[in-house]
């Protein structure tokens, strides 16, 4: 299976203090990074959203006991003081609709002894002449085991904190962002750097290009970099190595239009005769384009009803299999039934 980005979040970039229906917070930021990425949490963060939302609920449903509306309309005191909000909360945790993995810390007492120096040293994440960081520690170590027994080659690190972000500052796996534009920025810094432009351009039989020409990054089914480029001339997708960042090979093709056909086929035909001729293009396809043919395969008759023949099979399956980690799990649920 092909890689996609792993984005790790801390507890200032989810905390939800204010809507009382849903369990993460920051969700704008969490469903930009949805499209493109894994959302990953650790189990320590989880918890302290947990506990923040019951500090605040706590706190509504007692001032609420004391407004004098409460007595006004007879609401029954007691149905409100012996409302369960850790099950309210549960529910909501339960009915999460971003999607996201919990990373645990599993070898916290082997751990001990370094949580100990490190806040008898005031080392970073603990606080500069302070013991106090134990929870930023805690994520610290989480991120680390997790990298131990991931095969992921690169994570990224969502956090405002500068002590974390200062601990990381040597970890060449992993890259501290502040959001969702600090990330795609990061993603396209490279490839806008007069180093790659000059390669592109060779690529390019010398085409005028310039760093603005670099429209957008992401990883492909190969689990390589695509570099999407709009210049004055043409649009060029060119997929490049994920760890040597040489150019593997290129296109300015308008497959969007056959992806459009394809998602909206009205008759067998058409459906083959698409996919044939997209299959060449896959390893360009952004996240997007895959989730949307995925959705039309198990959406549009035209499609699912071909699930056996070997060239939609095939074709599906691997667009299904490099981003499962990205599809909507009504999405897994269908395709599972229709192509498994």
């Amino acid at each position: 299976m092909a890689s996609t980005d792993k984005v790790i979040f801390d507890t200032n970039a989810i905390r939800n203090e204010g809507s009382p229906d849903t369990f993460l917070g920051g969700r704008s930021e969490l469903k930009k990074f949805e499209k493109v990425a894994s959302i990953l949490i650790p189990e320590i963060v989880i918890e302290e959203v947990r506990n923040q939302k019951r500090k605040i609920l706590v706190s509504k449903r007692d001032s609420f006991v004391q407004n004098i509306f409460h007595k006004i309309r007879n609401i029954d005191e007691n149905e409100t003081k012996n409302f369960d909000i850790d099950d309210f909360i549960s529910v909501l945790e339960q009915s999460e609709e971003i999607n996201y993995s919990v990373i645990k810390l599993t070898d916290y007492v082997a751990l001990l002894p370094e949580f100990k120096s490190m806040a008898l040293s005031n080392s970073v994440p603990f606080e500069k002449d302070s013991d106090k960081g134990f929870k930023d520690a805690y994520i610290y170590f989480t991120i680390l085991e997790y990298l131990k027994t991931s095969e992921d080659r690169f994570t990224y690190f969502v956090t405002k904190d500068s002590r974390l972000k200062e601990v990381f500052e040597c970890n060449p796996r992993v890259q501290v962002i502040t959001d969702f534009d600090d990330f795609e920025e990061y993603r396209a810094g490279y490839f806008r750097e007069d180093y790659f432009i000059d390669k592109m351009k060779a690529d390019l039989d010398n085409e005028i290009l310039i760093p603005e020409d670099v429209s957008d990054v992401w990883l492909n089914i190969n689990g390589n970099w695509v570099v999407k480029i709009i210049s004055e001339e043409s649009t060029y997708f060119i997929e490049v190595d994920f760890a040597t960042k040489e150019i593997i090979t290129k296109t300015s093709k308008n497959f969007a239009k056959g992806i459009e056909m394809l998602v909206s086929s009205g008759n067998f035909q058409t459906t083959h005769t698409c996919v044939d001729k997209l299959t060449e293009y896959m390893p360009f396809f952004s996240d997007e384009d895959i989730v949307n043919i995925l959705e039309s395969a198990v959406r549009n008759n035209q499609i699912y009803w071909l699930a056996s023949d070997e060239d939609v099979k095939v074709f599906v399956k691997t667009l299904f299999e490099s981003k499962i980690g990205n599809v909507p799990e009504e999405i897994v649920v269908d395709y599972k039934n229709y192509y498994e």
